[in-house]
């Protein structure tokens, strides 16, 4: 099977693109997410919705964060293993030309 090391790194930097538009969705959203929860008065079931509408944002920040995360580590992987393609592709040739043709311990 060969692997082309390009197409690792696209891969990867699809990957970095998705987690940086998450990253900008989200803070673009931080915005129109700011509601004033003193404008909805003082009554306990205002309190008691203000609290339910941070709890669900922060989680849903948790869970965006978590998703950034593994999409840049699968980024960083990626790349490594477009490395490493790169490092085993040159070290094959390196044998095919090694005398004889057939690479060690043969002639």
């Amino acid at each position: 099977m060969k692997v082309d090391p390009a197409e690792l790194v696209g891969l990867a930097r699809q990957s970095e693109e998705t987690a940086a538009d998450l990253r900008e969705r989200w803070s673009a959203a931080a915005r129109g997410r700011a509601v004033p929860s003193p404008a909805w008065g003082d009554q306990t079931s205002a309190a008691q919705l203000s609290a339910a509408y941070d709890q669900a944002t922060t989680a849903a920040g948790s869970a965006l964060a978590a998703l950034v995360a593994a999409l840049q580590l699968g980024a960083d992987a990626l790349v490594e293993a477009a490395e490493d393609v790169t490092t085993a592709d040159e070290s094959s040739a390196q044998l095919l030309r090694v005398p004889g043709g057939h690479g060690r311990g043969r002639s």
